[in-house]
C-alpha cells in the first residue's frame, strides 16, 4: 500500500487535465475541429455554451484537487503515524476547507511533513514560506465554497445545463443553470464563470504546495530517523507566477 503513496499525488499526472483544457480554451477553433466539428457549423451560441463548458470543467478539476489537497495534507504531514492508514480514511472535504484558515504556523509545517522546529518564528524562510501557504489556503477556502453548491451538482449526477441568453447588443452571454440541494423544485440558480486565469493559478498553487509536502515526506522515508536532511518550504512569487523551493537542514 506504500507504493500507492509513493506514486500519488504525481504533479505531471495532476496537471494534465488542466493543461488539456487551458489548450482548448486557448484554441477553441482548433479543439472544434478535433471533436469532428467545423468552427462555421457551430452558432454563436454553441460556441459560448462549448466555452463555458470549458470553463466549468476547470473549476471542477480544480475543486478535485481541493478534495485531493485534504487527503495529501492529512497522509503526508509529518504527525501521522500510519500513513497508510491516514489515506484510507473517510473524510469531508468540505469540513477540511472549513477550517484551513485557522491553523497555526506549527499546524501548517505538520501538513507540509516538517518536523517541529525549535523557535519557528526566528527562521525567516519559514515564516515566510507559512504565511504565504495561510494566506493561500485563505484563498482556497473562499474558492471551495463559492462554487460546492455547483460542484455538488456536477458530481452527483452532471445536474447541469450550459445555455446562454442574449445581453442588451444580441451577443450570446453564456450560464449554467442547476438545481441546488434543498430548494424548490422549480428553483434553479444560474452562474456565469467568467475569467478563468485565477482559477488555474489556484489549480497550479495546490499542485505545487502539495508535492512538497509528498516530498518532504519521501525525504524523511528515505533518510529515516538518523542524520539531516533538507526540507522544502514553498515560496509563491505572487499570484501570477509559479512556486519555487527553499531549503533548510532540519534534523530527523
Amino acid at each position: 500500500m506504500e507504493l500507492l503513496l509513493i506514486h500519488y499525488f504525481d504533479p505531471v499526472w495532476r496537471r494534465i487535465k488542466l493543461r488539456m483544457l487551458d489548450w482548448s480554451l486557448k484554441n477553441l477553433p482548433d479543439f472544434i475541429e478535433k471533436i469532428s466539428l467545423k468552427p462555421s457549423a457551430i452558432s454563436p451560441e454553441e460556441r459560448v455554451q462549448l466555452e463555458e463548458y470549458l470553463r466549468c470543467e476547470v473549476v471542477f478539476t480544480v475543486m478535485q484537487l481541493c478534495e485531493d489537497l485534504a487527503i495529501a495534507f492529512e497522509t503526508y504531514k509529518y504527525s501521522t503515524a500510519d500513513a497508510v492508514r491516514a489515506f484510507r480514511a473517510e473524510r469531508k472535504a468540505s469540513q477540511f476547507m472549513s477550517k484551513v484558515n485557522s491553523r497555526t504556523k506549527e499546524e501548517l509545517a505538520d501538513w507540509l511533513s516538517i518536523p517541529p522546529v525549535e523557535n519557528l518564528n526566528r527562521h525567516p524562510t519559514a515564516v515566510r514560506s507559512l504565511t504565504q501557504v495561510k494566506e493561500f489556503l485563505g484563498r482556497l477556502r473562499k474558492f471551495y465554497f463559492d462554487y460546492l453548491e455547483m460542484y455538488n451538482c456536477y458530481k452527483h449526477g452532471n445536474r447541469l445545463a450550459y445555455i446562454s441568453s442574449p445581453e442588451d447588443d444580441e451577443t450570446p452571454y453564456p450560464v449554467v443553470l442547476y438545481f441546488p440541494k434543498g430548494e424548490e423544485r422549480n428553483t434553479a440558480s444560474l452562474r456565469s464563470i467568467g475569467d478563468i486565469g485565477p482559477v488555474f493559478e489556484l489549480g497550479n498553487q495546490i499542485i505545487e504546495i502539495s508535492s512538497y509536502s509528498k516530498k518532504n515526506w519521501l525525504t524523511r522515508k528515505r533518510v529515516g530517523t538518523s542524520g539531516n536532511f533538507a526540507i522544502e518550504f514553498p515560496i509563491l512569487r505572487g499570484h501570477t507566477q509559479n512556486s519555487s523551493r527553499e531549503t533548510e537542514t532540519s534534523v530527523a
